[in-house]
């Protein structure tokens, strides 16, 4: 014979609910500047790294890790910088933005 509580009706599962297990958030931060946390179990190891939204690799707030550039873009600037001097860089995006606005200035006409 079953015995039903005040509050329960017929094929209703009687459990009892557990305290939810410990987290830990984690705080991360992409190369694009996206701040975003992650929340882990407290146990788990904290991964250094983590995906972002974006596609780029994030890493946990506050940590001192060098970020190495991923991008084919960060690449190229990482090579001109060491094959340049500051000033030559400038001289040639003055140039180069020169150039754009004489043929955006030509098109118009």
């Amino acid at each position: 014979m079953i015995i039903l509580g005040p509050n329960t009706r017929p094929g209703q599962r009687h459990y009892r609910p557990e305290p939810p297990a410990p987290r830990t958030q984690v705080s991360y931060r992409c190369q694009a500047g996206h701040d975003f946390a992650v929340i882990l179990s407290a146990g788990a190891e904290l991964p250094e790294t983590w995906v972002c939204r974006c596609g780029a690799s994030a890493h946990r707030a506050g940590s001192c890790i060098a970020v190495a550039a991923d991008s084919d873009h960060e690449r190229r600037m990482t090579q001109l910088r060491g094959r340049r001097s500051p000033a030559e860089l400038e001289q040639i995006l003055a140039d180069r933005l020169a150039e754009l606005a004489a043929m955006r200035e030509a098109s118009h006409r």
